[in-house]
């Protein structure tokens, strides 16, 4: 390995560790809450909450916390329990039940560029009844001016379609933000789901750009010094 190649992988190791850091989501995947002995709003293998480790309901019915005793062709890779935010009506008598949930995330560099991962996949066939809208806003700013992306509204569920991990890149525009997810579509209390909620820093997109950019001018360079140095008598 050559000189300029160490150092160019040096360099993009550490740039990649910078951004590194650990997992900003209190209780990402959902497990914290254990829905078995629980059961004061719900059914069998799934529970109706006002809030749980994490996370506050906004609007609508409530979070409810699902099992992968519920429907089996549901079931999460990531532990036993996950998120629907169609929730069944059981306590918030009136109440929609598209449901909005959020936490507060703590510590963030203003300017920083965060990755939010998620796994979604929706629960039924019909058009327009799975949509989960995604949230991010500082403390005074309106939620419903901060949508950032949206998972597919129209997926197909009975067709084999399975657990599917979205992304995005969020800006921190204040030290303290909001993360929320919000169901849309039909209020009917079956929707889309969600688990494995994740979000760290990352480097600035156009920072990774420039440095690859950087490495293929080096690289490039390189390349036609020894093509010189060959064909040098």
């Amino acid at each position: 390995m050559t000189k300029l190649v160490k150092a160019g992988v040096i360099a993009l190791v550490t740039l990649f560790s910078i951004g590194a850091h650990a997992n900003l989501i209190t209780n990402g995947s959902f497990e914290a809450n254990d829905v078995d002995s629980i059961n004061n709003n719900g059914g069998s293998s799934w529970e109706v909450f006002e809030s749980i480790d994490g996370w506050t309901t906004y609007s609508g019915a409530g979070i409810e916390i699902q099992t992968n005793d519920t429907l089996s062709k549901l079931d999460t890779p990531f532990g036993d329990q996950y998120v629907e935010l169609d929730s069944a009506n059981v306590f918030r008598t009136g109440r929609n039940t598209n449901s909005l949930m959020a936490q507060e995330v703590t510590g963030l560099t203003v300017g920083s560029y965060y990755e939010l991962s998620y796994w979604y996949m929706p629960r039924t066939s019909t058009t327009n009844d799975n949509g989960i809208n995604v949230y991010w806003w500082a403390d005074g700013d309106a939620v419903n001016n901060s949508i950032v992306a949206d998972a597919v509204a129209n997926s197909v569920f009975y067709s084999g379609i399975d657990w599917e991990e979205i992304t995005s890149t969020l800006l921190a525009t204040a030290e303290t933000m909001y993360l929320g997810f919000g169901a849309f579509g039909r209020d009917n209390a079956v929707g889309g789901l969600i688990d494995n909620v994740t979000l760290v820093e990352v480097p600035e997109p156009a920072t990774l750009a420039l440095f690859a950019i950087g490495l293929i001018g080096l690289g490039a360079a390189r390349r036609a010094n020894r093509s010189e140095a060959v064909n040098t008598p």
